[in-house]
């Protein structure tokens, strides 16, 4: 079995904070993935960082969740209503995945 599980925590301010754990799709890759992140992250910061691990190169990433609300990449995760457990789909603002 593989562990698709990726860790963004090292990207973690030093003061410390909660993290969210959240799955990520993208439309061009089959198996979901799990991040784990500083609930103080900003979005566009996590979505460069799940785009890196998806293998994209440039475009401008971000998510987009249940409700198909893209969120605003330059809000925080806990300011744009992101909860443990929450799937997220990659998208890009600037055209499409």
């Amino acid at each position: 079995m593989t562990d698709n599980s990726t860790d963004a925590t090292r990207k973690q301010p030093p003061n410390g904070g909660s993290t969210l754990e959240v799955t990520v799709f993208s439309p061009r890759h089959p198996d979901a993935v799990s991040f784990s992140f500083p609930n103080g992250m900003r979005i566009g910061e996590a979505a460069q960082l799940v785009a890196e691990r998806f293998g994209y190169v440039g475009g401008t990433p971000t998510f987009k969740n249940a409700d198909n609300e893209v969120l605003d990449r330059d809000k925080p995760l806990r300011g744009e209503h992101v909860r443990d457990g929450d799937v997220l789909e990659l998208v890009d603002v600037g055209g499409g995945v």
